[in-house]
Parts: structure tokens; sequence; C-alpha cells
């Protein structure tokens, strides 16, 4: 799933759409569109908008419409919004054209992907938007806050995982976030110490810049809205190397399961 650096990626690439209007709108798999009740309403309200702006809040990609709409997209396993495509495929879920005659469509090979077209005082619709953490970018986002959130017995991946605690942090960068900051993934959150919360605030900002300068991580799918893949794979520490050496102390890498997910870590470099 694209998390906070491919979202961000993608985001930069539909900037282009600003200031333009959508022209033309149609819906080619109805369980896309949550919100709202019908595909007809979705298309209808959409046609004639105008695209204000277009920005990530955590996994999500928003498009602030006039009128005080919002269009609210979430990729989750495979979804992708590509720009200059206007042939339709059998992957294309909605397909947009916007002025000066710019398609985009929303391709999703597994169908899991979704949009809510929600005026402002309806955003409680998308409970996982609407409940959203603090940005990891932002200035929140500090020692401070990160010890405010310390208290449970919880694993610190689970914690970090949270997203109504960090928004858009995924699997991927929290293994390599907790690694970098030499935290064992599954210590209890209220065990760490203030030294220990300022570093992993510090590794976590580190580590999405730099997989954002990156254009993200592709194993599969993922690609950005020009259809280019990410290279920060190739500076991965510990996610996806289960069984090999640890780039620090050379000894085996461990996995486990926490909180259902799989988590890469090495026993030695983390406590």
């Amino acid at each position: 799933m694209p998390e906070l650096p491919e979202v961000q990626n993608v985001v930069d690439g539909l900037k282009i759409l600003q200031d333009r209007y959508v022209e033309d709108v149609k819906v080619y798999n109805v369980n896309t569109v949550k919100n709202p009740n019908t595909s007809d309403d979705f298309e209808d309200i959409l046609e004639g908008k105008k695209v204000l702006d277009v920005f990530r809040r955590g996994k999500y990609i928003v498009f602030q419409l006039d009128a005080d709409y919002k269009l609210i997209t979430h990729l989750r396993m495979t979804g992708a919004l590509v720009v200059g495509e206007k042939e339709v495929t059998k992957y294309t879920r909605v397909g947009f054209l916007f002025s000066k005659n710019l398609a985009v469509n929303f391709n999703d090979i597994r169908r899991f992907g979704t949009m809510s077209l929600l005026h402002q005082e309806e955003l409680y619709k998308e409970k996982g938007y609407f409940n959203l953490g603090v940005e990891p970018l932002s200035k929140e986002f500090n020692h401070r806050y990160m010890l405010g959130k310390l208290s449970s017995n919880r694993a610190i991946k689970t914690v970090i995982l949270d997203q109504t605690i960090i928004a858009g942090l995924g699997n991927i960068y929290a293994d390599e976030c907790l690694f970098l900051a030499g935290i064992h993934p599954n210590r209890k959150g209220r065990e760490l110490t203030k030294q220990e919360a300022c570093i992993l605030v510090d590794k976590i900002k580190l580590v999405l810049e730099k997989a954002i300068n990156c254009g993200g991580t592709t194993f599969r799918d993922y690609k950005n809205s020009k259809g280019e893949s990410g290279n920060f794979q190739q500076h991965l520490h510990v996610y996806g190397r289960k069984g090999q050496k640890c780039l620090l102390c050379n000894k085996g890498l461990k996995n486990s399961k926490i909180s259902g997910r799989t988590t890469v870590f090495c026993p030695n470099c983390q406590r």
C-alpha cells in the first residue's frame, strides 16, 4: 500500500490540475465511489467544479474544490492516478477530463481504492480521514507530542502505525524508522525514555523526507502520476530483508508479526 512518501509524490504530480475545471467525469466501477450515495450524484456534483488545490493528508489525496467540496482519494493497494492518460483500460475505475483537454484516470488493479466527494460539513462521513492524527513532517510532531502518546502497553510499532496518532506512516517506514532509532519494534510504548522519543521523532522525519526525495518505494505496483517508479527500495535497511545480514552489525535480521503486520528488525541493534 502506498504510504506517505508515495502519496506525496503522486500529489506533487497532480499539482498541474490546480485552477482547472472538471469538464467530464465517468465512473466505471460504482464500488470505487464511497460518497455520495450514487455514482450519478458523484458525476453531477463534480462536473464544473474548479480545483483550487491538491494536497496530501496522511495517505489520502485531497482535491480542494470550489463551493467547499473535497474529493478525497485513497489509493489502497494498487490505485494510481495517471495524468494525461485518455485511454480507458479494464483497470480504469473513474475517468476525468479537466479543462485544456487534460485527462486523468484512476486505475486500480485490485479495486480496493476509494473516492469520496464531500462538502466541508460532511467530512465526518469519511472516518479514516476525519480522525487522522498529526502530520509527521509538521512542527506539531515533536518529542512532546510523541511522549504524550506513549502511555499504553501497546508495542511501539503499533503506536506509530496508528493513523489517529501519526498520519501517513505505514509498515515500510515504521520498520525503517525504528531500526535507525535503535528501538525494538515490540517494546511497549510506555517504556521509551524521553531521549528515545526524541530520536524516534527525528528518524521518522529523516526517513520520510529521504523517501519523498527518492520518489517513494516501489516493489511491484506503485508508480507516481507520471507512471514513474520510486527508488527508495535501494536504501532500505530492514524492510523486505528478513533473513539477510544487518547492514550495521552483520548479524542476521529477524522477523515477527506485530498487530498482524510482518516486522523485520535487528535483535542486536534494536533494544
